[in-house]
């Protein structure tokens, strides 16, 4: 007898997919196909099999590594690029790797995060205008055939949004089990204090500095929250600990264990899957060399062009979206009500913060290109 489940999402969250096939396995439903387009699957009513499953995603699909096979690891479906295989073994010791989910889920979170990003910006104009109507500003709504449309538009739009959210959880949540993305979190049993701290990123030379000389006072930092903004330290002994701001567009499976591996213990990394911001610390012993990621002056450079570039991006598109707003509520005839002046004062103290950040991002650049310069004196 066949069985069929439909599983729509089952490849954004492999892990909940792979403990389902096993309590299907222990009912004596056996995975027999899988249907990628229509997400279903096939199963055959077997014996009764205690068995762990795992999902393998290869671009280069052929047998199975010979230390998977002989670990007890069997081919139980082959669809496409995905392998489903099954062991029966009792005491398993060798697991097949993850860095090939987690490279196809980072590559489907990019592409329908854009996909919501696009999405968004209509969507949030609807609500203002539906919002504006709600209020009781003049207007009205036409009667027209498309607006069904319109609808399915929307609905596919906060569809797309939804997923989107989903899959950057899963993700994740799969990076902190699999890719030692965890932060390492101090566990002394003092009481801690936090410090705030806005907009570091774009100066991270000064975030830098005053972490090292907090650690020479005996102030360690235990742990980043908020986002990123809320440094927590706990009061002890005077160590001297390099910390270093490390940017990556995107970063390799392994770019934390290698690390951690070296002896730097990891405080921050931002939640986004690019565009990682991420803080390293490492003591060190009086006299010795301060500790680096790299001790390359070209990598160097090119960290600080990485860096310089993103923040220049991202403040370009704040100041361009505040400025477009301005220009909008400067030219657009309508009565100046008291919501409306709320809101156009409001724009005009944001469009402060993006000088802020301009300023900053200036500022780190002239330090970053006056110590090569000394550098390059020495």
């Amino acid at each position: 007898m066949t069985v069929k489940k439909w599983r729509p999402l089952w490849s954004y969250d492999v892990e909940k997919t792979e403990s389902w096939l096993s309590e299907m396995a222990k009912d004596g439903m056996l995975l027999t196909d899988i249907n990628r387009l229509t997400r279903m699957f096939s199963f055959e009513q077997g014996q009764l099999e205690i068995a762990e499953h795992r999902i393998i995603y290869d671009k280069l699909q052929g047998d199975l590594p010979g230390t998977l096979a002989d670990s007890g690891w069997e081919s139980e479906v082959t669809e496409g690029k995905w392998t489903f295989v099954k062991n029966c073994a009792k005491d398993i010791y060798i697991f097949p790797s993850r860095e090939g989910v987690l490279k196809r889920n980072r590559l489907h979170m990019y592409v329908i995060s854009v996909l919501a990003f696009l999405n968004a910006i209509p969507l949030s104009s609807m609500t203002i205008a539906f919002m504006t109507l709600l209020l009781g500003f003049p207007g009205g709504i036409v009667g027209s055939p498309w607006w069904s449309i319109t609808a399915l538009f929307a609905l596919q739009g906060i569809a797309t949004i939804v997923l989107a959210f989903y899959i950057h959880r899963k993700l994740r949540s799969f990076e902190i089990e699999h890719f030692e993305i965890q932060p390492d979190t101090d566990i002394r049993m003092s009481k801690t204090f936090a410090k705030l701290r806005i907009g570091w990123m774009y100066a991270p030379d000064l975030l830098e500095k005053w972490l090292s000389e907090m650690a020479t006072e005996g102030n360690h930092l235990v742990r980043v929250t908020g986002s990123g903004t809320r440094f927590h330290f706990v009061k002890g002994e005077a160590q001297n600990v390099s910390y270093i701001y490390d940017f990556q567009p995107k970063v390799a499976p392994a770019y934390y264990a290698i690390h951690k591996s070296t002896g730097w213990q990891l405080k921050f990394t931002s939640s986004f899957t690019f565009m990682k911001y991420t803080l390293w610390a490492k003591p060190y012993e009086d006299g010795g060399r301060v500790p680096c990621l790299t001790y390359d002056k070209v990598e160097r450079r090119g960290q600080v062009r990485r860096i310089m570039t993103m923040n220049g991006i991202v403040v370009s598109y704040v100041v361009a979206m505040l400025m477009f707003a301005l220009w909008i509520s400067f030219n657009v005839d309508y009565d100046r009500s008291p919501l409306n002046t709320i809101i156009l004062a409001f724009l005009v103290a944001s469009s402060i913060s993006p000088l802020f950040l301009v300023t900053r991002v200036i500022l780190y650049y002239r330090r970053m290109r006056n110590a090569g310069i000394q550098e390059r004196m020495q």
